[in-house]
């Protein structure tokens, strides 16, 4: 799942820098450069943003399986010996 959130992030993100690269390359005039700048910025931050939470959730999940793992660990370590004091 996570894979497909940092993809969908890639994506967003590059097709805001081709939209303000595409702008400010064919703005003939100052304005409509700075606004497909600004447009294309819009884009690829948000792109940025769905990028890192897909990063997170997959540390997240790592560190999930990390803890389930050492529960497994420590509840072998902590189950009652069989031992006699008679």
């Amino acid at each position: 799942m996570h894979k497909i959130i940092e993809g969908i992030g890639i994506i967003v993100a590059v097709i805001g820098v081709l939209v303000a690269v595409v702008s400010v390359a064919n703005g003939t005039h100052a304005d409509r450069g700075i606004t497909g700048l600004l447009i294309g910025t819009g884009i690829a931050l948000p792109g940025v943003v769905i990028f890192g939470l897909g990063v997170i959730v997959e540390r997240l999940d790592a560190i999930r399986e990390n803890t389930e793992k050492q529960l497994a660990i420590f509840g072998r370590l902590g189950k009652p010996r069989d031992t006699n004091f008679n």
